[in-house]
């Protein structure tokens, strides 16, 4: 979101940097990019909506003994709004912030198994990734009405663990495992996210 609400403050900047006094330019770069994130900012928010639909598919393979590695490729497609009653910046009247997007990730992850081929064993890993999404944000009060599209591209990479908690002895191995998993990922762009959530292979 920030780097989305980013983008849109500095399509508005001139070639030097800044807007031009006085227009819609001015107005939409007195917004702070991260009011939405910063919880220090002072800014009232209240999250109106937040949705979001996923797919992937994913193919592991087996490359030694302890180790597997896995291709995946999946769809995102998510909305959001916020209402700032009070505006952002020195804008005071009420605002509405929306974002829209739809992003492609591909990610290529190696698993270690910690203590040997045991099904229970839990498993380290590492991978990398890169994202191709395509966003619209929208600023609007009664002074703005701002639509802004942009294609943003990113590589990162991860490290986590996974728990399995359930798993029957099947073949190929991993499926039906049912795990918990925890994940970081540093993004190219100065950025961090956290992924906690249970997975099972088919």
């Amino acid at each position: 979101m920030d780097l989305a609400l980013e983008d849109t403050v500095q399509s508005f900047l001139g070639p030097n940097g800044q807007p031009s006094p006085g227009g819609t330019g001015f107005l939409v770069s007195q917004i702070p990019a991260d009011v939405i994130t910063n919880d220090e900012s002072g800014t009232a928010i209240n999250r109106d909506r937040t949705r979001s639909i996923s797919a992937a598919v994913a193919r592991t393979s087996r490359i030694g003994r302890r180790s597997t590695l896995t291709h995946s490729l999946s769809f995102t497609h998510a909305n959001s709004r916020y209402l700032l009653p009070q505006g952002a910046g020195i804008l005071t009247d009420p605002m509405v912030i929306s974002f829209s997007t739809n992003a492609v990730e591909a990610e290529s992850e190696l698993a270690w198994s910690v203590i040997g081929v045991r099904r229970y064993s839990p498993r380290l890993t590492v991978g990398a990734g890169a994202v191709l999404m395509q966003s619209l944000t929208r600023i609007d009060s009664a002074l703005l009405a701002v639509p802004h599209r942009r294609l943003h591209h990113d590589f990162y990479g991860t490290l986590g663990i996974q728990q399995p908690i359930w798993s029957p002895k099947a073949r190929p191995p991993g499926t039906g495992t049912v795990s918990l998993h925890a994940k970081a990922r540093i993004y190219s762009h100065d950025r961090a996210a956290y992924i906690v959530g249970t997975s099972i292979g088919f």
